[in-house]
């Protein structure tokens, strides 16, 4: 599957994608959140879903690739609607894709697949480069870098989901997406007592995901401000790894 941000010939040497996919006709919505890259948060969009098949013609094919045949695709057409009065930031997805699209939950699924597309990226960006930074680790066996990837997967998913909690839906609590009453006793009564933070750990009043992404952060050295205020991916992966390393010494301490 690939976005087309370019017009394509169709096979049969008149017709062009772009205008054909604009005469079909829309066979639903969807709603679903995206990523705004502006405001580097999530975001509720209505989507118009447009499905058919095509056949791609090479356009001007190199001498070694003339013997290509053209190319059979379903096109899924998606549009953000009404549209924004911010053109650059009004969604219009045009997806080719050689996975089968009969039916309008076919092209929905095609739609999911796609929104996904973020969050691999921000998952490759954090364990490359990012918090966990395994890139810098400079592994020469085979072995151990599949080793590091592994461990270091592990707190760049919850990083990323932790995150993503905190965009979408920061005022459930931690006990709804699965953080542990360890975790949680650990960090805050550590901010507590050695930050001198102004937070209590009660087990019958687990703090909303935003409160536990906050105090998580402060002991990656964040400080909450108006423009920020909520700790960043990078931050998070690095708090996750010294919070797993403050309950690992609970948990042999207090055998």
């Amino acid at each position: 599957m690939i976005r087309s941000n370019h017009d394509r010939k169709l096979c049969d040497g008149q017709s062009n994608l772009g205008p054909t996919v604009d005469s079909w006709t829309a066979q639903g919505t969807y709603q679903t959140q995206v990523f705004c890259s502006t405001s580097k948060r999530w975001r509720t969009a209505n989507l118009e879903i447009r499905f058919g098949a095509v056949v791609v013609k090479l356009k001007n094919p190199l001498p070694h690739k003339q013997h290509l045949p053209p190319i059979a695709l379903n096109v899924v057409d998606i549009r953000e609607v009404p549209a924004k009065q911010d053109q650059e930031h009004t969604i219009h997805w045009r997806l080719l894709t050689s996975l089968d699209v009969q039916s309008f939950q076919d092209a929905v699924q095609i739609c999911r697949y796609y929104v996904l597309r973020w969050i691999i990226e921000r998952f490759h960006f954090i364990l490359k480069s990012g918090g966990a930074s395994v890139e810098k680790l400079q592994l020469a066996l085979p072995h151990r870098l599949k080793n590091a990837i592994t461990t270091y997967s592990i707190a760049a998913m919850d990083a990323l989901q932790l995150r993503y909690y905190c965009d979408t839906d920061p005022d459930q609590t931690i006990d709804q997406i699965g953080i542990d009453d360890l975790s949680y006793k650990v960090l805050y009564t550590y901010a507590e007592k050695r930050l001198n933070l102004d937070v209590h750990y009660d087990p019958k009043s687990p703090p909303t995901v935003k409160q536990f992404c906050i105090t998580l952060g402060r002991i990656g050295g964040f400080l909450p401000s108006k423009r920020q205020p909520v700790p960043g991916i990078i931050i998070l992966t690095r708090a996750l790894e010294r919070l797993k390393t403050l309950v690992d010494a609970y948990i042999t301490f207090s055998q």
